[in-house]
């Protein structure tokens, strides 16, 4: 990788995208770095000329100023002038954030000016994760959930521990796993208790995250169940 200003750009052939059989589709989001940088990722996703599905990061840039769609559209297409592929790109897959639509648009009105706007809001797709993380969140906080999270993540230790007992059986889950994740010798004595027989759990686990401003609970491959 090299470093230029504000971004990080990643050796990947332009040729390699260039060359590609199928159009090229777009994905890109937003993220904001522990020490509190906001930065834009931009994934191309095409067949290359072999027929072999590649996903490619072609830049990971800081976005500098206002997160609006037309700052992100700027530097999406300065990306795709920069891989030489703007002539190629197809669909964009990104979360449901108004600024979103603005972003494609802008970027379509950039590099595709022939379309109408019908036919850009069908290039504009919705990313299918970020709709299930947003009825997972409804179903186990309930309403207001992103506001709710915000509160259980201003606080630590007891008065943490007792504002997630109050959330019902979700909030005493959240506290088991918390709690067992906390040192390396209760994983492995959680881990010992398992029942070896279950054979096709084994690779089950259960994670406890932190992405950005949203707790979960999910499962992921193992070889123990942990939290």
């Amino acid at each position: 990788m090299e470093h230029e200003g504000p971004h990080v750009r990643l050796h990947v052939s332009c040729d390699d995208n260039a060359a590609s059989i199928s159009d090229i589709h777009i994905s890109f989001d937003m993220w904001k770095s522990p020490n509190c940088l906001a930065m834009l990722s931009v994934f191309a996703h095409y067949l290359d000329k072999d027929g072999v599905r590649r996903n490619r990061l072609l830049d990971f840039r800081r976005v500098l100023g206002a997160h609006t769609g037309e700052n992100q559209a700027s530097i999406i297409v300065e990306v795709l002038h920069e891989y030489d592929i703007a002539s190629k790109i197809r669909y964009f897959m990104c979360d449901n954030a108004s600024s979103n639509d603005t972003c494609v648009d802008t970027v379509l009105c950039a590099i595709s000016p022939e379309l109408s706007i019908t036919q850009g809001k069908a290039r504009r797709l919705r990313c299918h994760g970020h709709v299930v993380n947003l009825c997972a969140r409804a179903l186990l906080i309930g309403k207001e959930a992103k506001k709710t999270l915000r509160k259980l993540e201003g606080v630590t230790g007891k008065e943490s521990e007792g504002m997630w007992r109050a959330r019902g059986p979700v909030g005493k889950l959240h506290n088991i796993i918390k709690y067992n994740r906390w040192t390396p010798q209760r994983r492995g004595q959680f881990a010992s208790t398992q029942i070896r027989e279950l054979a096709k759990f084994d690779e089950l686990e259960v994670s406890y995250l932190l992405a950005g401003r949203t707790k979960a609970i999910h499962i992921t491959e193992s070889s123990v169940l942990t939290s």
